[in-house]
């Protein structure tokens, strides 16, 4: 399945929805999606699965060896296997 939020940029003065927002970035995860999330110095590049990671890839326009910062739980570094 493939889910897509539409891009949302905040007009100023603008109240975020913080419950919506966070309900949809939720379920974008889970269908593998990639997230770009503003951040104080940048942005951020979130996922959780192998295939969201690839996707960023793709949108940073990076060769499969061209380093990534990453922040992942030891099975998303095992590919997702359970013992």
């Amino acid at each position: 399945m493939e889910y897509k939020i539409p891009r949302v940029i905040p007009d100023p003065g603008m109240i975020p929805n913080v419950e919506r927002d966070a309900r949809e970035a939720f379920e974008a995860l889970k269908a593998g999606g990639v997230i770009i999330a503003p951040m104080d110095s940048g942005y951020a590049l979130l996922s959780c699965s192998a295939e969201g990671i690839e996707r960023a890839f793709q949108a940073k326009q990076r060769k499969p060896g061209h380093t990534l910062g990453v922040v992942a739980t030891y099975a998303t570094h095992e590919g997702g296997k359970k013992s």
